[in-house]
């Protein structure tokens, strides 16, 4: 392997989600959901109906984007430690616990176990929402 060769890679912008532009009749919904790599259609937090992005929204996203020149990534939620979250993927989900620190990447979220203390955790931010 060469140390001294670099190769630009382009990665998504926003890991897992891809962005649809449908009317809003479900029966377009439950198609898109029919397909092998949908895993869910996502949804504001305690919401059932499929979240709704707003046009200027999605201009200013594809306008940062175009014009940006350095890479861009994006944040998926503003935490502050004794933030209260729930764990929304993978095996833990719906285990809510207070974050206790951050880095670049990770949370550290510590789950009350009654008498006991409690159990610590580090999880991507991304697997998390405020509870």
């Amino acid at each position: 392997m060469w140390s001294d060769r670099k190769k630009t890679v382009e990665v998504p912008v926003i890991p897992m989600i891809v962005f649809i532009k449908i009317d809003s009749d479900n029966d377009d919904i439950r198609n898109i959901i029919t397909y092998p790599l949908v895993i869910k259609i996502l949804t504001l937090p305690g919401e059932k109906s499929p979240a709704k992005i707003a046009q200027n929204e999605i201009d200013n996203l594809q306008f940062l984007l175009g014009q940006s020149e350095i890479p861009v990534s994006f944040e998926f939620g503003k935490y502050s430690v004794k933030d209260n979250v729930r764990i929304i993927r993978g095996n833990l989900q719906g285990i809510v616990g207070e974050i206790i620190a951050i880095t670049d990447d990770m949370t550290t979220i510590r789950v009350i176990v009654d008498l006991l203390g409690g159990a610590i955790v580090q999880i991507k931010r991304s697997d998390i929402l405020p509870y």
